[in-house]
């Protein structure tokens, strides 16, 4: 299984396990429509830990990240603004302290990385990929 990734409107990112980007289309879609071309394919496997809690049955540990690598790439391919100059303010900080100018540069990235997300966004339709989901058409039509 390939691990598979969809960034939100909201700036949210989803990340799911599945066969193929179809799977993970469907998958995405339990939360909300999403565009199969929005679907990013990620290199790094999904790691990631649950504890029990009785009234939500799993939630993910706030504590534990969700494995390096795949931070790493999300980072990378969801917000590749943000990811370079967090990487060029981390070599220019001392002993990992941030400068009022740093915070600024970061918020700029962050923006930029928004910005180019609402221009995806708007020009993918915002429907589900029927044509992908059914390639011999739709249940029950006789194409």
């Amino acid at each position: 299984m390939a691990t598979y990734a969809h960034r939100w409107a909201d700036g949210t990112v989803s990340v799911c396990s599945a066969k193929n980007r179809n799977e993970a289309m469907m998958l995405f879609d339990q939360i909300d429509g999403v565009s199969r071309k929005l679907i990013i394919r990620l290199k790094a496997p999904i790691l990631f830990t649950v504890k029990a809690d009785l009234d939500r049955r799993w939630v993910l540990d706030v504590h534990e990240p969700l494995g390096e690598d795949l931070s790493n790439e999300l980072e990378e391919r969801c917000y590749p603004n943000y990811d370079k100059t967090l990487s060029q303010c981390a070599m220019d900080s001392k002993m990992g302290t941030y400068s009022e100018n740093d915070l600024k540069r970061l918020a700029k990235a962050l923006q930029q990385d928004e910005a180019e997300a609402e221009k995806r966004l708007k020009s993918v339709f915002p429907t589900l990929d029927i044509v992908a989901m059914f390639p011999r058409g739709l249940p029950g039509q006789e194409n």
